[in-house]
Formats: structure tokens, C-alpha cells, sequence
């Protein structure tokens, strides 16, 4: 029902931690498009690199993770104005895939969704879903649009609490403490 999926979407801002959110949201993704797999990427503003965090059901993808991609190549470079999922059907077909990576689960993907993530007007990062069955595009931005904002709250609480933690050894090396 709508409302049991506006319940699963709010319950994200319960996320204890940054892996718990992306976890819920790979669910979740998962569940509805009936996708095979998922892989989040975090835009890195400074570096201009979208880099691997998480990888779902790909398990031969796995060695994926920590991998960074100048964002020139990314595929997402073809969103306008970066805020609008990309869907590609036929990925076999497209010579803009990215194959290099990963040939093996290259290989097997079929088409791909990519959700930008995107908070207070700039792009924090990327969910894809490869090999999807279904897609209900309007249930998709409320999703990714509550996942961007908590996983930006998590990045920034993350931050907080180890300048925290820095200032509490600080403060207990000088003999505050």
C-alpha cells in the first residue's frame, strides 16, 4: 500500500549509521524495481570522483568497492543537470557503458537505473540497479530524494562525532580531564 511504503521511506531517518541507511535503501530499491543488484557511489565534490561505497547481490562485484571514477567517465556525466534518473534498456547495446571495471559483471548486466542522489541542489551521489523488472518513477524520487537527505544527516553527524572525539582527547591530553 502507499502508506506502508511512505512508513518504509520515513523509517530511513531511523538509520543508526551511514551502512544501516544504505542497507534499508538497497532493500527497499531492491524490493520494488525487482532488480538483481545495487551499487551506491559517493560523489567526492573535491576530488571530482564518484567512488564505490556498497555493493548488493553482486558478489563478484564486491572487489568494487573503494574503487574511485573521475566523474568525467562516470555515466552519469549524460543526466541533465544531474538530478534525473538515467534508464538504459539494453545495456549491451550502449557504448557508453562502462565495462572496464568489472568485465565479468559487465557482462551479465542487462539495463541499469541510475538515481542521482541529490541534496540541497548538489549531487552527493549515485544509487544504480542493474538489471530491473519494474520501475514506478514517482515512487523512485520520493525514495531517492529522502535517501540523499539522510545520507547526507549521517555524513554530517559522522563528521561531528569525531571532532568530538578529537576535541575529548585534546582536552583529556592537556589534564582538562
Amino acid at each position: 500500500s502507499l502508506y506502508g511504503q511512505l512508513r518504509r521511506i520515513n523509517s530511513f531517518a531511523y538509520a543508526t549509521s551511514l551502512d544501516e541507511l544504505i542497507n534499508q535503501a538497497f532493500d527497499f530499491l531492491l524490493e520494488i524495481t525487482q532488480a538483481d543488484s545495487a551499487t551506491y557511489f559517493h560523489f567526492d565534490v573535491e576530488k571530482q570522483e564518484m567512488e564505490v561505497v556498497a555493493v548488493r547481490n553482486g558478489e563478484q562485484s564486491q572487489h568494487l568497492i573503494g574503487l574511485r571514477l573521475p566523474r568525467v567517465e562516470f555515466l552519469l556525466q549524460a543526466a541533465p543537470a544531474e538530478e534525473q534518473p538515467i534508464i538504459i534498456g539494453n545495456l549491451t547495446d550502449d557504448p557508453g557503458w562502462l565495462r572496464i571495471a568489472s568485465p565479468l559483471s559487465a557482462a551479465r548486466m542487462v539495463n541499469l537505473l541510475s538515481l542521482p542522489l541529490v541534496a540541497h541542489n548538489r549531487l552527493i551521489g549515485v544509487v544504480q540497479l542493474y538489471n530491473f523488472k519494474q520501475t514506478d518513477l514517482s515512487l523512485l524520487d520520493l525514495i531517492r530524494e529522502r535517501v540523499a537527505i539522510e545520507i547526507e544527516r549521517k555524513i554530517e553527524l559522522e563528521k561531528s562525532q569525531r571532532t568530538t572525539q578529537r576535541l575529548f582527547e585534546l582536552v583529556e591530553s592537556a589534564g582538562l580531564f
